[in-house]
């Protein structure tokens, strides 16, 4: 994570998630939340794609 979330990206931004120090998933850092266990959403968010954080995949 970088720190605050900005006004354009409202927060959508990648988390890295470690366990026994190996990358074990990236997440959204706005869409993923702790709530009785961690439900985690992957990274790229739909929200980041519509906002342009990242680019879309051709078909």
């Amino acid at each position: 994570m970088t720190g605050q979330p900005s006004a354009e990206d409202f927060g959508h931004e990648p988390m890295n998630i470690i366990t026994n120090g190996k990358l074990r998933a990236v997440v959204c850092a706005r869409c993923s939340v702790w709530d009785r266990g961690f439900n985690h959403v992957d990274w790229p968010c739909t929200s980041a794609i519509v906002l342009g954080l990242v680019a879309r995949e051709s078909s």
